[in-house]
């Protein structure tokens, strides 16, 4: 794999965006900057903004105390508008809506927010937060790690719910005690795919109907618990800890499942390789793993997870998944150092 670094960003916080000409991001003194992807030269900057996003020309910024809003010109920088009420920028984005989930007094509420019309669509109250979003019009919400709830946005009216402990306990092996212990099942990331709700969870990935919450499949696994999931059209595929593994939710099959990768990458020899953090790119699997004080960017065959290629990182701390751009790739670790 060759390596040409093109450029390094320091003191990013913990967030960027990239679009068709810029680089977005906030620094640990809470600046936002805009910079050129050309020649990385800063075009504007704005201060006391905590994350962002872009919405077409424009970016939807959370500022500091959590308590506005503030609509920038993408390309000048420009202040367009500010809202007495902070979004959340860490909710649920669709085509056409932004939800945000926030407290207002005692009260959990969802703040919808028009995309096109950068206004605020509603404040409606929710008991739980946001999950996943159906259509506009319903969410997905969870209780107590094991109840899952389908309601109306606007009235936060429950449909149905579903309870994962129909499933039963599972069990773990304590190595020092040497015994197997006894535990309840819990709710690990809940998504809406190709109309399904599929839900990760302790030993095992479910999907149901979104229309009555009947239970579609129930896919089993006995080592690990699956976590996040990426989708490439009717497949998902898994990174837990040493184990990968490929579902077709269609079917409702696991057809891949393995864990105990090994690799020999520029002279060095990695074992129990960690699939965290994967993302999918033109059919590869990428990822990075640590092994010793040494980072790895690593690339793997989508079918198998076989390890392809792979090469080592200037980083000597941990980072975040690979992101990609045209023929451009960024990863930033956590220092705050983007390459």
């Amino acid at each position: 794999m060759t390596k040409i670094l093109i450029a390094t960003i320091k003191n990013i916080q913990h967030y960027y965006e990239i679009e068709s000409k810029h680089l977005l991001y906030v620094d640990k003194q809470d600046n936002l900057r805009c910079i050129s992807k050309d020649d990385f030269i800063e075009s504007w900057n704005f201060r006391n903004v905590y994350n962002f996003f872009i919405n077409g020309q424009y970016v939807v910024c959370g500022i500091v105390g959590n308590k506005r809003t503030v609509i920038l010109n993408l390309i000048s920088g420009e202040k367009i508008k500010e809202f007495d009420f902070d979004l959340n920028i860490r909710g649920k984005r669709t085509e056409l809506y932004y939800y945000g989930s926030r407290y207002i007094g005692d009260k959990p509420m969802i703040i919808k927010f028009d995309l096109s019309k950068n206004e605020l669509a509603g404040i409606f109250p929710s008991l739980f937060g946001i999950k996943a979003i159906i259509d506009d019009v319903y969410y997905i919400a969870v209780q107590k790690k094991r109840i899952l709830y389908k309601k109306l946005i606007e009235t936060d009216t429950t449909l149905w719910q579903f309870d994962i402990s129909q499933f039963g306990t599972y069990k773990v092996r304590d190595y020092i005690k040497k015994v197997y212990e006894e535990r309840q099942r819990e709710i690990n990331r809940v998504y809406y795919h190709n109309n399904k709700i599929i839900v990760t969870l302790s030993r095992a990935i479910i999907a149901l109907n979104p229309e009555d919450g009947k239970l579609l499949w129930k896919v089993d696994f006995e080592n690990y618990d699956p976590v996040n999931l990426i989708f490439d059209e009717y497949l998902a595929y898994s990174g837990t800890l040493v184990y990968f593994a490929i579902i077709d939710i269609e079917r409702g099959i696991k057809i891949f499942d393995k864990g105990f990768y090994e690799a020999i990458i520029e002279g060095h020899k990695l074992t129990q390789i960690n699939f965290v953090g994967i993302t999918l790119h033109k059919g590869y699997i990428w990822y990075t793993h640590t092994e010793g004080r040494r980072k790895f960017l690593l690339k793997a065959d989508s079918k198998n997870g076989e390890i392809i290629d792979g090469m080592s990182l200037d980083s000597r701390v941990p980072t975040h998944s690979p992101m990609f751009d045209v023929n451009r790739m960024y990863i930033l670790d956590q220092e705050g150092t983007l390459y």
